[in-house]
């Protein structure tokens, strides 16, 4: 075998090495894709919204009955429910605690009082300043440059919202 045909495999070689590893890492990139996009299908499919409801009406329901119960005159079940929650404060003080602490830590927690609050003090700065706001809105009523812009946002908004609905409920 002559050097240049020893040259030609080699670099044949290292193509094919070369390849295999691209095709390595391709398929390594189309598995972290299609569980993430399977991630976010599975999280789209849970009823999260209907699950809590449910929650928060069983616990309503089971609060109220309980209510109920405990609120005859003299029960002895009031007694007798005082004597185990004392019994058990401690354990009941550490899972309330856990359960805060857990909550409290989630992001979606965090993002939800930053956004409670920042609509809080958005409310409160327009109603202190309903005179300031109100001229502004006029003069803005007016220019047709901010009319068209506004139209054209709008219009971007429902077109976004029209097309999100398309995608979540297949309409």
């Amino acid at each position: 075998m002559t050097a240049k045909e020893q040259q030609t495999i080699d670099q044949l070689l290292k193509t094919v090495s070369d390849l295999r590893e691209e095709n390595r890492m391709f398929r390594s990139d189309m598995t972290e894709l299609i569980t993430a996009i399977n991630g976010k299908v599975e999280k789209k499919h849970t009823p999260v919204n209907l699950e809590s409801d449910i929650l928060s009406t069983v616990q309503l329901a089971m609060n109220e009955s309980i209510k109920s119960v405990l609120s005859s005159y003299n029960s002895p079940l009031t007694k007798l429910v005082s004597s185990v929650v004392d019994e058990h404060s401690t354990t009941l003080r550490q899972l309330i605690s856990n359960s805060f602490n857990e909550v409290i830590q989630r992001e979606e927690f965090e993002k939800s009082i930053v956004s409670a609050f920042a609509h809080k003090v958005s409310r409160s700065i327009i109603s202190n300043n309903d005179g300031l706001f109100d001229k502004v809105s006029n003069e803005l009523k007016q220019d047709t440059v901010f009319k068209s812009k506004m139209a054209l946002a709008v219009s971007n908004v429902v077109e976004e919202v029209l097309k999100s609905r398309k995608e979540v409920y297949g309409e």
